[in-house]
């Protein structure tokens, strides 16, 4: 039972589930002196997931086909161990993985699973504090898909949510380690460029509508710029910029 109340100790304190299923793997194996274990967990939040002991790939000549495709529970080798504490590990990590997705869906928009308005606000407000305080720059970019409701009007929705996850997606392999970016209205999008000036912003955004067009000719987004602290020191003072900006652009659009 040792294991047990280490488990629910470290359950509040550590802020990944999957981090808690390996830490749980391990000190199930140091508890029971055993070679290997094998989680398997399956629920409609998070899917089927396998897990072994040290973060080991799961492969079927180390590990029986049986393990492998049986139902959820925690699987010892060799499998000579029958004890109560290991169900509860099990339900543990349920646990864990199910706080995981709670946490994530608290923060990310459920359609683009980019980050949701909320999140990118407090993002934008650390960063903004940061840069007034040291001078660190970063650029905010505005972007909305251009004749978005006309996609909506002529195609129907289901076509405009698959629009709108591939800007996602682009927008995704756009971004560089410190970048983030977020869903913030129906066709709105918006991306913070860590350490970038408006050159380097315009040179990603660059990038992004060549992932675009690659993936639906015909798709176009317009957008603003404003980067911190020149332009603003203050998250307001940026969106305004980068807004305006925006506006602009997209007008010239349409004409």
């Amino acid at each position: 039972m040792a294991v047990i109340e280490r488990l629910i100790e470290e359950l509040g304190s550590n802020p990944s589930g999957i981090g808690f299923v390996y830490s749980a793997l391990e000190k199930v194996v140091e508890e029971y002196g055993c070679q290997d274990a094998v989680l398997v967990l399956e629920s409609p939040d998070y899917g089927r997931q396998i897990f072994r002991h040290g973060r080991k790939v799961v492969e079927t000549d180390c590990i029986p086909r049986g393990v492998i495709e049986a139902e959820a529970g925690l699987y010892l080798i060799p499998d000579q161990i029958e004890d109560e504490a290991l169900d509860r590990v099990v339900n543990l990590c349920d646990v864990a993985l199910k706080l995981d997705r709670a946490k994530h869906d608290a923060t990310h928009d459920s359609l683009t699973s980019l980050l949701n308005r909320r999140s990118f606000d407090e993002v934008m407000d650390h960063l903004c504090s940061q840069s007034a305080r040291y001078g660190w720059v970063f650029t905010l970019v505005l972007i909305d898909v251009d004749e978005f409701k006309a996609i909506n009007d002529t195609k129907g929705h289901a076509i405009g949510d698959e629009v709108l996850q591939m800007v996602a997606r682009s927008l995704q392999m756009t971004l560089r380690s410190g970048d983030r970016a977020a869903r913030i209205g129906g066709d709105e999008f918006a991306l913070i460029l860590a350490n970038a000036t408006s050159q380097g912003a315009i040179q990603a955004v660059e990038r992004l509508r060549v992932s675009i067009n690659n993936q639906s000719p015909g798709v176009s987004i317009s957008t603003g710029i404003a980067s911190a602290p020149d332009e603003g020191e203050e998250s307001r003072e940026l969106f305004a910029v980068a807004d305006e900006r925006l506006y602009l652009e997209k007008g010239s659009v349409k004409h």
